[in-house]
């Protein structure tokens, strides 16, 4: 066992000396603190956009405070019959996607009326801190964890395949470790690296957004969708189950990067395609999940996690339960392959 670990101390000790391991620490700090800017910015300068963008997702600000709850059941009973035709056998399956959000917003409503929770409050000046950082993280595309998969990805490929390349595994291999250690000991290192990342991204945003909005309401609740219903929870608990999501996502993605490493031995091309994947990919498949009910059941249509929580199910007949078992399947067939390729193949 100590043998082991310092093999991944070896492992951590290489990949602190490239140069880019040390730079993508500064680039997640200039990303994060220069779009809570632009939001800020945009906010204060263009403040009818803002407000547009508020009213088109969610129906909770087009409610006055004087008679919210007759305007809000009224709101509900529109999105009822809205939902219904969604729900049409007749409906296009383009439809249908909308479907699981419109469920969301429903859910929502209702719990705000049955909690006596005016939507007046839940204003942009109002919003906690923590809701602040999950509307940052949100309004990205890629978010942050995609940002974050990025660096993790040509980590991978360094670490894997940049080592082939290099001819300096080979040198790891004439060591007293097996191969099946040296490959474990890699992805331990880059997964210790993606958690630093992560940990940087909440302190960071913390900050960024405390800075330009304010630490308003730290000990607030936020309301959170599970799929089913509507919980009202510590909005630091609701952001650390949003982020924590969004790092599953992005050890799918390091681990389908491991895989391509180990087979192709390319770093060009273990990185091209994992980032091709990461950032068109998945987009391009869920075209497939939209217009046929085995699209579904392809990986990388599903695998964000968050989105379930925050925009409600997009493709039908998927959840989050079904997303993650998928992914851990997907995952297992991932990890099976590179380990055998890695034990298999020569050096």
């Amino acid at each position: 066992m100590q043998r082991f670990f310092s093999l991944i101390q070896i492992e951590n000790i290489k990949m602190w000396k490239r140069i880019s391991t040390r730079i993508m620490p500064l680039i997640l700090i200039v990303v994060i603190v220069g779009f809570c800017g632009l939001f800020k910015y945009i906010e204060v300068n263009f403040p009818n956009g803002m407000r547009d963008r508020n009213n088109s997702t969610s129906s909770q600000t087009t409610v006055k405070a004087s008679d919210w709850k007759t305007q809000l059941e009224q709101q509900i009973k529109v999105s009822k019959a809205t939902l219904a035709e969604y729900n049409a056998s007749d409906a296009g399956r383009l439809v249908k996607t909308r479907i699981g959000g419109l469920e969301k917003t429903i859910a929502e409503d209702q719990y705000r009326l049955d909690n006596n929770l005016d939507p007046a409050n839940d204003t942009l000046k109002n919003q906690s801190i923590w809701a602040r950082m999950i509307d940052a993280d949100q309004k990205m595309t890629p978010n942050f964890g995609m940002i974050i998969a990025l660096f993790l990805i040509i980590a991978c490929s360094a670490a894997v395949a940049g080592e082939f390349s290099e001819g300096t595994m080979k040198m790891m291999i004439t060591r007293p470790f097996h191969r099946a250690e040296i490959l474990t000991a890699k992805m331990i290192a880059i997964l210790t690296y993606g958690v630093m990342l992560f940990v940087e991204t909440l302190v960071v945003v913390y900050i960024a957004s405390g800075m330009f909005y304010g630490f308003h309401n730290p000990g607030s609740n936020e309301l959170l969708w599970t799929g089913s219903q509507i919980l009202s929870i510590p909005g630091f608990l609701k952001m650390f189950i949003v982020y924590g999501l969004e790092f599953l996502t992005t050890i799918v993605y390091v681990i389908f990067a491991l895989m391509l490493a180990t087979l192709s031995r390319s770093r060009a091309m273990a990185t091209g395609f994992s980032l091709f994947l990461l950032l068109v990919g998945g987009s391009l498949l869920s075209l497939l999940a939209i217009f046929f009910d085995w699209g579904k059941y392809i990986l990388f249509t599903v695998t964000n996690f968050s989105g379930f929580l925050i925009d409600g199910t997009t493709i039908v007949g998927t959840s989050l339960s079904f997303a993650l078992i998928l992914s851990l399947v997907y995952s297992a067939v991932f990890l099976f392959t590179a380990y055998f390729a890695f034990e298999k193949r020569d050096i």
